[in-house]
């Protein structure tokens, strides 16, 4: 069986979620033709786990498979992130040959319900990659802590910066489906292998031209603990983004798009002077000397530095709206809308799942603005 004529694997990271992993690969479609667990040298019983239920549903496949089983364990020797073990999944797909992989994390945050609704631009050929997102609507939002939105309202728009998609949302977002034409294009040992692997991919994505679809749905908190330690991610993680911004305005500027990046570089440089007081005379000597007030009252030449500090600041950030505006036209409709749509009569399948489990029909999501 395969979903719309492709060969679709899923690739599930997981690190001790033994008490949720299974349920996730018991949960995906039947129409999927491989999936790729990946124990990232968890600490409790994760990878029992995945043998255990990789056994059961290799056991009941159905014979119309491509593949001699469905699940196929992988493990880790020792903890290397979240991204690796993503990379793991994808390097084992694309040996494979399969047509499109998906990636949805162990946590079971990640209803299987709303996978079409990733692998539907991406077989159709609208995009190169989806992504799910988790603020299209009011609902969705307010499943999420204060912290959890804040966090990732944050990194929303440190990864549009870094990776040109201007109208990007939920960047962190692990529930995705990427073509392997694509996928083999991107040079995976590039790739950032921890937490902020999703928005590094973005910024390679970009780099190579590819279309990308926002496709809503809710997520489901429940007891699990996130494993990411945000004393270290976030500065690590903006850190990453800088240089991906920084690299991926270089490749364009070699491919002779050199708007944006002069237009940040100016800005950027205009900025720095100005924080610093080290900016260029508008015209005429101003040295600190010339600066003194002087004895028969004239004019205090520091009031001249601080106008000038303000004109040179003022000009750093219009060249940096500008920019800006420049790689937005860049990547105009570089960002697609789906509407979700889980209980269409296409979806049907849905409730029939790897581990014969009936999972409840899906809510339809909105449509994003």
């Amino acid at each position: 069986m395969t979903y719309r004529d492709a060969t679709v694997g899923v690739v599930i990271p997981a690190y001790n979620e033994m008490d949720f992993v299974g349920d996730v690969i018991e949960g995906l479609p039947t129409f999927v033709d491989r999936v790729y667990p990946v124990d990232d040298s968890s600490d409790d019983d994760t990878w029992s786990a995945i043998t255990e239920t990789a056994e059961q549903v290799n056991d009941r496949q159905s014979p119309t498979k491509p593949f001699d089983r469905v699940v196929v364990p992988m493990r880790h020797t020792e903890n290397r992130g979240a991204g690796a073990a993503a990379l793991t999944g994808y390097r084992a797909a694309l040996n494979d040959d399969l047509d499109v992989v998906a990636s949805l994390d162990g946590d079971d945050q990640m209803d299987p319900a709303f996978l079409p609704n990733l692998l539907d631009p991406v077989v159709e050929g609208r995009v190169a990659y989806a992504k799910g997102d988790r603020l299209a609507s009011r609902e969705y939002v307010r499943e999420m802590s204060r912290w959890r939105l804040f966090g990732n309202l944050l990194l929303t728009g440190l990864t549009r910066v870094a990776s040109g998609y201007w109208r990007l949302r939920d960047p962190q977002n692990g529930y995705t489906a990427v073509s392997t034409d694509v996928l083999d294009r991107i040079d995976l040992d590039r790739l950032y292998e921890q937490y902020g692997f999703r928005n590094d991919v973005l910024v390679h994505l970009s780099v190579t031209d590819c279309r990308v679809a926002d496709v809503p749905h809710p997520a489901r908190y429940g007891d699990e603990t996130s494993g990411i330690v945000y004393s270290s991610f976030a500065p690590n993680l903006s850190i990453l983004l800088a240089r991906r911004f920084l690299w991926r305005l270089g490749r364009q500027s070699v491919a002779g798009e050199f708007g944006p990046a002069a237009s940040f570089v100016a800005g950027i440089a205009g900025l720095a002077g100005a924080a610093r007081g080290r900016v260029p005379s508008l015209g005429g000597d101003r040295s600190p000397e010339r600066a003194a007030i002087s004895a028969d009252g004239g004019r205090d030449q520091s009031h001249v530095d601080v106008g000038r500090t303000a004109i040179w600041a003022v000009l750093g950030l219009f060249l940096l709206c500008l920019g800006s505006v420049l790689d937005a036209r860049r990547r105009t409709g570089s960002i697609v809308r789906v509407r979700a749509d889980a209980d269409s009569e296409r979806h049907a399948d849905l409730t029939s799942t790897l581990g014969s489990r009936t999972r409840s029909e899906a809510e339809p999501g909105h449509e994003a603005d």
